[in-house]
């Protein structure tokens, strides 16, 4: 999850677990169709930089926290021992680029493709609703690029109905 976490939030927090109880074949969420039910997850919480964020608050005349006092807080809202599976990586480390075959992925799986070469990785990015709808993420899903999103009330009908709009894709 790629966010400002200015500051993080017990939601943050609840969307990644929504996730991983998902992906292992539990929790409330409707399970798409055809999707695996996986034996570990790992998450990754990846706060954007101090520019950005700064910029960001500033349009909506808030404060930003410092990069450093953001990761502190991510850090101490993931120290639960039940949360052992999820980890605080610097924003590079989630950046996105091509690998063969037109495959994306970010820096932090494919080291850990690297270093774990025996172990299958699958990548999912969760986009929270305000994001899923501003890039419009179901357009960039395929098979190898594959997307979650955690939906907030309010934007659940206009999510479902931009989503509708929208020609047919993977699931």
């Amino acid at each position: 999850l790629v966010g400002s976490f200015n500051p993080i939030t017990v939601a943050h927090v609840a969307a990644m677990r929504a996730a991983r109880d998902l992906l292992l074949g539990g929790g409330e969420a409707q399970r798409p169709q055809g999707l695996a039910v996986y034996d570990e997850v790992l998450g990754f919480l990846c706060a954007n930089g101090e520019e950005r964020v700064a910029a960001k608050m500033a349009e909506q005349g808030l404060p930003a926290i410092s990069e450093a006092d953001r990761r502190r807080l991510m850090g101490l809202a993931i120290s639960q021992p039940d949360l052992l599976w999820l980890g605080v990586v610097d924003e590079g480390a989630c950046e996105v680029y091509g690998r063969a075959q037109g495959e994306e992925q970010s820096q932090v799986v494919e080291l850990l493709r690297q270093e774990l070469h025996t172990v299958d990785f699958e990548h999912f990015r969760l986009d929270g609703s305000d994001v899923a709808l501003r890039w419009r993420s179901w357009e960039h899903a395929s098979p190898e690029r594959r997307f979650l999103c955690a939906v907030r009330g309010e934007d659940r009908e206009p999510l479902l109905k931009a989503m509708g709009a929208a020609a047919p894709g993977p699931t």
